[in-house]
């Protein structure tokens, strides 16, 4: 990982990055050059290549990439109505932040901090790179205090900790790891259109300075009308907007945690703000949620740690109960590995003193319902779990079709067709049809 310390912003506070302002001269990014169309995007091509491809704003990629990253405890999941008791009613709880994508355009802009504050970890965008996506999962995740992350997230940000947002930017788009899980949703078309549409903005760029047409502003409008990825999450009692195209970040609001006053009602306010500005309704909203498996997880383990108690209990009152109730242990070890419950980690002890003394409190004959209820749960608990890892097969098999490269198979189906003459020959009626 580089890093270009004399680097300095080259805008104040309250100002936008140029979007369109090309960074080739810095030699900092598409430092090579993919294979020809006709080859596939392979492992080579994605890995040497050093801008960022475009992504749609699908939450199932976004759910598969955080869990290659190895943040395996968070989910990705589509906001249909922007409404902080839908959000709280629909979504798993607890939500770490918001992703918005939308048309760009500068917004709020004059409430930009004066400086980064140092408890928030925000880092800028570069020109000229579709990081935007990526990005702002990072800048929830930097920031989310209770998200595990993996080893190489935590280091990365350790050694970017004390760095302005710009030279944390930087960092990022050096940062393999995480470029690579970006890139990995790239086809060979995405790498050579993006390569030619940054060559096509610096030579535009260089001519304009040169004849001193600052006043086109073609590219910048261009830019400006792409969709862009945002974050809006809660750090320490405010709710933030994190832009990268922003030199620091955004406080929207604030909220103390109780009762309504939750950081979804704030960020509900300023995208219904920032949607009613738009005048359209192209925007697609995700949130970052804890995954549902760590909560069945957790009940799991609570409920048959519950069972123990209870049949150890029983064991002390009702020599041979187990005569009266259904041998019922369906958790074998296999299964407890399938379900992602370490089968000895789950002898933990999860349970209060309340739960301890009230069980003691039973007599045998309500032992044995309180054992039977537990069992019942406990099935449920296993088939919530089950559908959940189902749902993420389905994600990753989502994200395995997005990631196959058709275009070199198109191109080879066409050049047979021509090079046969099929193509010259039918051509006549394709226009015709057309």
């Amino acid at each position: 990982m580089s890093m270009r310390r004399d680097l300095e912003p080259k805008f104040s506070a309250g100002e936008t990055l140029d979007p369109g302002l090309s960074t080739i001269q810095s030699g900092s990014v598409h430092d090579e050059k993919p294979q020809e169309t006709s080859q596939n995007a392979i492992s080579h091509d994605r890995y040497s290549w050093q801008g960022f491809c475009d992504i749609e704003s699908e939450a199932a990629y976004f759910s598969v990439m955080l869990r290659e990253m190895g943040v395996t405890d968070v989910t990705v999941k589509e906001v249909y109505v922007v409404d902080p008791d839908c959000l709280r009613s629909d979504l798993p709880q607890p939500v770490y932040g918001i992703v918005m994508c939308y048309r760009y355009r500068h917004f709020d802009s004059h409430k930009q901090t004066q400086a980064c504050p140092e408890m928030i970890w925000f880092a800028n965008q570069l020109p000229a790179q579709n990081s935007c996506a990526t990005l702002a999962l990072i800048n929830i995740l930097m920031n989310a205090e209770d998200v595990t992350l993996d080893d190489s997230l935590a280091e990365f940000k350790k050694f970017t900790q004390d760095l302005p947002p710009l030279e944390r930017g930087e960092a990022l788009a050096g940062f393999s790891f995480v470029r690579n899980v970006h890139n990995s949703f790239a086809k060979k078309m995405d790498m050579q259109e993006a390569d030619t549409s940054l060559a096509r903005k610096a030579h535009r760029k260089k001519k304009r300075r040169r004849e001193s047409m600052d006043t086109d502003t073609s590219d910048d409008s261009f830019e400006e009308n792409a969709h862009h990825f945002i974050a809006v999450l809660p750090i320490r009692g405010d709710v933030w907007k994190l832009d990268g195209l922003d030199k620091n970040p955004t406080r929207i609001g604030s909220f103390d945690g109780t009762g309504e006053s939750t950081w979804l009602r704030s960020a509900c306010q300023e995208m219904q703000s920032l949607m009613s500005a738009a005048g359209d309704a192209d925007y697609t909203i995700l949130a970052l949620c804890q995954a549902p498996t760590v909560s069945l997880r957790h009940k799991f383990s609570l409920a048959l740690e519950t069972i123990k108690l209870v049949e150890k209990r029983l064991d002390l009152l009702s020599e041979g109960w187990q005569s009266f109730a259904p041998n019922e242990n369906f958790l074998t070890p296999e299964l407890m590995q399938t379900l992602g419950v370490d089968y000895a980690a789950s002898k933990r002890t999860f349970l209060t003193a309340d739960t301890s003394n009230e069980i003691d409190k039973l007599n045998a004959q309500e032992l044995l319902a309180r054992r039977d209820t537990l069992m019942t749960e406990q099935s449920k608990l296993v088939e919530g779990i089950l559908a959940c890892l189902s749902a993420q097969q389905d994600e990753d098999q989502k994200a395995a079709e997005r990631r196959w490269d058709y275009g070199p198979a198109i191109t080879l189906w066409l050049e047979k067709l021509a090079g046969n003459g099929h193509l010259e020959e039918n051509l006549p009626r394709f226009k015709n049809e057309t």
